[in-house]
């Protein structure tokens, strides 16, 4: 869980980073408006997107408690996180960064296990 504030920007690398990946690839949110249109809102380096994570805020994404949105991060691996609006606190002065307040586990392997890869022999496949 991630206790959130400022731009959408920031929150992405709050996911990328609770999950020790190298934040060197693309993402996006994907969600729907209030009117049930598609919204994506996506990596400044992504062209043709209605918005960029850079421009829009977390306080306005169209989200009520308990509802969800998708983010996905590598569009070559394809990693999709399901991201759920728990509950939406007053502003606070206490809070003046994105923190990770809950987690479980270990995170996976963003590239699979490297180890097994370099063990591999690529004559194998011949």
């Amino acid at each position: 869980m991630v206790q959130i504030l400022g731009s959408t920007s920031v929150f992405a690398q709050e996911i990328i980073d609770a999950y020790d990946f190298d934040g060197d690839h693309l993402h996006r949110f994907a969600l729907q408006n209030r009117d049930g249109t598609a919204l994506a809102i996506a990596h400044p380096f992504e062209d043709e997107v209605q918005w960029h994570t850079d421009e829009f805020q977390v306080g306005y994404l169209p989200l009520a408690e308990g509802q969800s949105m998708a983010f996905v991060y590598d569009y070559g691996a394809n990693w999709e996180f399901d991201v759920k609006l728990e509950k939406v606190d007053p502003p606070s002065d206490a809070i003046t960064q994105a923190t990770v307040v809950e987690s479980h586990g270990q995170p996976p392997p963003e590239y699979g296990d490297l180890d097994e890869d370099l063990d591999e022999d690529p004559d194998d496949d011949w």
